[in-house]
């Protein structure tokens, strides 16, 4: 294939490759060696940096910094002013409020891309949303449709499908959290692990490698 050709089916001369259905400003910055997916919209002010995938229908808007090396799957929204480190890596289906600060090597799972192939398009997608409050640590892990409000999450937490960690709870560092679990206001010690289905409760904290059965739910007061 000629350079003409190449140009042509969306490859550019920096060596990126920007799909000829994606929207980009011309006010945005690319750097070199990123991929564009399809169908994806990066508004005016965002800088996308080196070796970034971005995949198809994702919204980038004003002022976001995507950081060199992070892998963004389908359908992902970035609000305002985002900004997502380096060699991240966030799924499908994915909300970022303004302001959200994803921290360096963080994987935010979301959805699986051959799960969402199979599934029709009439279907609503399930969500994954971080707060723009939320402090994240290095190497976090979030499950499909886990929320996170205003929240501190310490490095290695593991939040499963369904999660819900709400304002003012604290997770300590490799703190685990089942499917559909939630959290409310709680302070969680290190590598304490909360099962499936279970509820957290009321200010107060749960021990270091505290092992939270499930579904009960447990009320910790102060």
């Amino acid at each position: 294939m000629d350079t003409e050709s190449m140009l042509a089916h969306g490859w550019q001369p920096n060596g990126s490759f920007i799909s000829k259905t994606a929207k980009v400003s011309t006010l945005a910055s690319i750097a070199p060696m990123v991929v564009v997916g399809p169908g994806t919209i990066i508004q005016p002010d965002a800088v996308i940096q080196r070796c970034v995938t971005i995949g198809a229908g994702v919204r980038v808007e004003k002022g976001c910094i995507i950081r060199p090396g992070a892998t963004i799957g389908c359908r992902v929204q970035l609000g305002r002013d985002v900004c997502v480190g380096a060699f991240c890596v966030l799924g499908s289906d994915f909300l970022l409020e303004r302001n959200t600060r994803i921290p360096d090597f963080a994987t935010l799972s979301g959805k699986p891309e051959a799960y969402a192939e199979d599934e029709s398009e009439s279907v609503e997608p399930i969500m994954t949303n971080v707060n723009a409050g939320a402090q994240l640590s290095k190497n976090v892990v979030l499950g499909l449709g886990a929320r996170v409000g205003r929240a501190v999450l310490a490095n290695g937490v593991v939040i499963g499908y369904g999660g819900k960690i709400s304002d003012d709870s604290q997770l300590g560092a490799f703190a685990a959290v089942g499917f559909d679990a939630e959290v409310f206001g709680v302070s969680m010690g290190k590598r304490a692990q909360l099962g499936a289905a279970g509820r957290l409760v009321n200010k107060g904290l749960a021990d270091h490698e505290a092992l939270l059965s499930a579904p009960f739910e447990h009320a910790l007061l102060n």
